[in-house]
């Protein structure tokens, strides 16, 4: 007998109420009621809902980061790897848009040390800019873009 895994569905409940209410205004229970689930049943896959918080951050983040990098690699000019890389970010905001919203939305004091070093969409946005400047495709901006580093959290 094959057994279903409950996990996207927490994933998938988490990521909405961590989207609308934020991680510290959702608890375990909004999640398992979400998802269908005893709240139990969430300790089985994370230590806690910080856990499932970051994990789901980070995991997302990373594989957003490498569509949106594959997107860009199929060009040759930084111009048409921007383009490349906003359409593949377009089109995720289209399909997916709580996760599209977790990770393009500026760090909440919830989710900050989520992004310190992880991978992210407007990391390898920050690095095509940073590309097309070197190689003086983007006239007019200045070595200062982006303006801050948190800018490509």
């Amino acid at each position: 007998m094959l057994v279903h895994s409950k996990r996207p569905d927490i994933e998938r409940a988490a990521l909405r109420l961590f989207v609308t209410r934020g991680v510290r205004g959702t608890t375990v229970r909004d999640i398992a009621a979400g998802a269908g689930v005893a709240e139990g049943t969430l300790y089985r896959h994370w230590r806690s809902k910080r856990d499932l918080a970051r994990t789901l951050f980070r995991t997302s983040a990373a594989a957003l980061a490498d569509d949106v990098r594959r997107a860009a690699e199929t060009e040759t000019t930084a111009r048409a790897k921007l383009a490349a890389a906003l359409h593949a970010l377009f089109r995720a905001a289209r399909h997916e848009t709580f996760l599209y919203e977790l990770l393009i939305l500026p760090p909440s004091r919830d989710t900050q040390d989520f992004v310190a070093d992880a991978d992210s969409p407007a990391r390898v946005l920050a690095a095509i800019v940073s590309e097309g400047q070197q190689r003086h495709e983007f006239g007019g901006l200045t070595r200062a873009w982006p303006p801050s580093a948190s800018w490509a959290r």
